[in-house]
C-alpha cells in the first residue's frame, strides 16, 4: 500500500521530494511520465539511490569519459557481464584491478546524481510513495542534499536550453 500518490501535473517531483525530506521519510518515490520510470529511495528524507529505464549516462561511460578505462576494455567487460548477469559490472572492474572501489563509487555517485537531476523537474506523469521499501544492500548510496540537487537540475536544464522551469518549482 502507498502512503502517498498524485499527478504531477499538481506535484512536481522536488515538491514531494522536499516533503519527504521535511517528515524523514524512508522508501521508494516511484515517479514515471510516459514510457519513463523511475525509482527514487529515500532515507530518513534524504536521496538514497534511484534507477530509471530512461535513456542515461552509465558507469562505464564516467569511466571511459574520465580515462580511467579505454572504451574497448569497458566492451569487453560488458560481453563477460552477458555470461555472468548475476555479477555487476563494478564488481567486475575492482575484481581484476580495472578501478578502485572509490573511483567506482565516485562514477556510481555521478550516475546516480545525473539520474535524480533529470527527474527532478519533471512536469507530467504520476507519482507514488511506497514507505519502508529500500535499495538492495549491494546498491551505492548517496547521501546528496535536495536542495543540492535541485540547483543543479535547475544548471542542467538552462545548460540544455529548456524551458524556463514554472512557478511550481520554486
Amino acid at each position: 500500500m502507498s502512503a502517498l500518490s498524485g499527478s504531477l501535473d499538481h506535484f512536481m517531483p522536488v515538491q514531494v521530494l522536499r516533503l519527504l525530506q521535511a517528515a524523514g521519510c524512508t522508501g521508494r518515490l516511484e515517479i514515471s511520465r510516459r514510457d519513463e520510470h523511475a525509482d527514487l529511495y529515500v532515507i530518513d528524507g534524504r536521496s538514497g539511490f534511484a534507477l530509471t529505464n530512461a535513456v542515461h549516462v552509465r558507469v562505464g561511460d564516467v569511466l571511459v569519459d574520465g580515462g580511467d578505462i579505454h572504451p574497448e576494455a569497458m566492451d569487453l567487460v560488458v560481453a563477460l557481464q552477458r555470461d555472468q548477469p548475476r555479477v555487476p559490472i563494478g564488481r567486475m572492474l575492482i575484481d581484476n584491478g580495472v578501478v578502485g572501489r572509490e573511483r567506482l563509487r565516485e562514477a556510481v555517485l555521478e550516475v546516480q546524481r545525473r539520474i535524480v537531476c533529470s527527474v527532478l523537474l519533471w512536469q507530467e506523469g504520476r507519482f507514488t510513495f511506497h514507505a519502508g521499501e529500500r535499495a538492495n544492500d549491494e546498491d551505492i548510496l548517496l547521501d546528496l542534499d535536495l536542495d543540492r540537487l535541485i540547483v543543479e537540475a535547475l544548471r542542467f536544464r538552462a545548460r540544455a536550453g529548456l524551458d524556463e522551469p514554472t512557478e511550481r518549482a520554486a
